[in-house]
């Protein structure tokens, strides 16, 4: 029960209704007769109260009875249906999950391991466009032995949605295997699936493995002479070939870049190569440069040749140099000789000139493998015998072969 000092405000309404129990409308009687404000809250309540009372009590219309009644008859027979019809689709639900995991359990139910084994023996990366292979084999896993005249297709997938390309077709042999060779497709570097499909007895054996395509290019990279004047023009010409097939490698962009004895590249310029696999670039060179080595770069894809040219002030000389030599290649350790003539451009020979022969070869680097001197006669004629290193380090560009 409340504090005597706790007013009963909220309490007086349920009072005057008879909803209080009658301990509780005991103590509020009670605390009213000694509260003067819960007495004036009491007797405003029996104003409200008198109130209510003396409102006369209203009917309602016969038609709003009707229709209320309408729509609840309306109201119970949709949801009586939606009732029925919900139901109805819950059965049907689950009769269908019923069915299909019956059926899925009667088809496991008879499935057994296929007795055929598909093994595949092969290289994981291969060059695009050029021919691959690869060793099936087909046997019984039950009776361990090979599983000849077995009809084999190889196809291979972009891995987009496109159709499969075919490969190779082919039956097993007595050993059950197979190595046809087959060309590959023309595709850009990447990661593709090659599908491996046996037609055994039942049901085909299937199976994929991925296969990564990769493009090796070889890249030549000349000039049209080793040292430049400033003011001149460098000539550039870029040859790329495919491996192995050293096929011309077309409409591929070439990039020719030139940089100079400090680091700054002065040129750079893009191509694409022709039918033959060929890209140039021209590089006119300022009268006020830099002298120095200065390094031309040629790169197609992620292939790169280099080369370095001197860019120097020089004065021709006023007479010519021809050197004939016996053979036209040598084998290391043969002897060579060389002879030289010397003219000056109006006719007269070159008489009492100093000769020297340098035999340049490279290795890492360009490197002078020896010197060899002489002097020209009255004539301008002189003749140098020399023999060759007895080993040389080959270069791809000229197919393995020593300059």
């Amino acid at each position: 029960m409340r504090n005597s000092n706790t007013h009963v405000l909220e309490w007086v309404d349920d009072y005057l209704h008879n909803v209080l129990e009658a301990e509780q409308a005991e103590y509020v009687e009670q605390h009213c007769a000694e509260c003067p404000i819960c007495e004036v809250a009491l007797r405003e309540a029996r104003k409200r109260l008198e109130a209510l009372e003396s409102v006369p009590p209203s009917e309602v219309s016969e038609d709003l009875i009707r229709k209320t009644m309408k729509r609840v008859e309306t109201y119970e027979r949709t949801v009586g249906r939606r009732r029925r019809w919900t139901f109805r689709g819950i059965l049907a639900v689950a009769a269908a999950y019923v069915l299909v995991v019956g059926g899925l359990t009667a088809y496991y139910s008879t499935l057994s391991p296929s007795p055929y084994d598909l093994k595949i023996y092969g290289p994981k990366s291969l060059m695009a466009d050029t021919e691959g292979s690869f060793r099936v084999q087909v046997y019984r896993r039950d009776a361990n032995a090979a599983v000849a005249g077995i009809p084999v297709n190889i196809e291979m997938l972009r891995g987009d949605g496109s159709p499969a390309i075919h490969l190779a077709s082919f039956k097993t042999d007595g050993q059950g295997t197979g190595s046809p060779r087959f060309r590959l497709p023309d595709w850009k570097d990447g990661e593709y699936e090659v599908r491996f499909i046996a037609d055994t007895p039942g049901r085909d054996e299937v199976l994929s493995r991925r296969l990564s395509l990769k493009r090796s290019w070889k890249l030549m990279l000349s000039s049209d002479k080793p040292v430049y004047q400033p003011g001149q023009v460098i000539h550039l010409r870029g040859l790329a070939l495919r491996r192995p097939d050293l096929r011309p490698i077309t409409g591929q962009e070439m990039v020719f870049s030139i940089t100079d004895p400090k680091g700054n590249m002065i040129f750079k310029q893009p191509g694409v190569t022709s039918k033959y696999g060929i890209g140039s670039a021209d590089c006119p060179l300022a009268t006020e440069i830099i002298e120095g080595p200065y390094a031309i770069s040629c790169r197609v894809g992620d292939t790169e040749s280099k080369k370095t040219v001197e860019v120097k002030k020089y004065v021709l000389p006023k007479f010519k140099i021809t050197v004939d030599l016996d053979k036209p290649y040598y084998e290391p350790g043969q002897r060579v000789k060389a002879e030289i003539d010397a003219a000056y451009f109006f006719g007269k020979p070159v008489a009492g000139g100093q000769v020297r022969i340098e035999l340049e070869t490279t290795d890492v680097q360009p490197r002078i493998a020896g010197a060899f001197e002489a002097v020209t006669d009255k004539d301008g004629h002189a003749e140098v015998q020399f023999s060759l290193p007895p080993s040389f380090v080959g270069s791809s560009r000229d197919s393995g072969d020593a300059r």
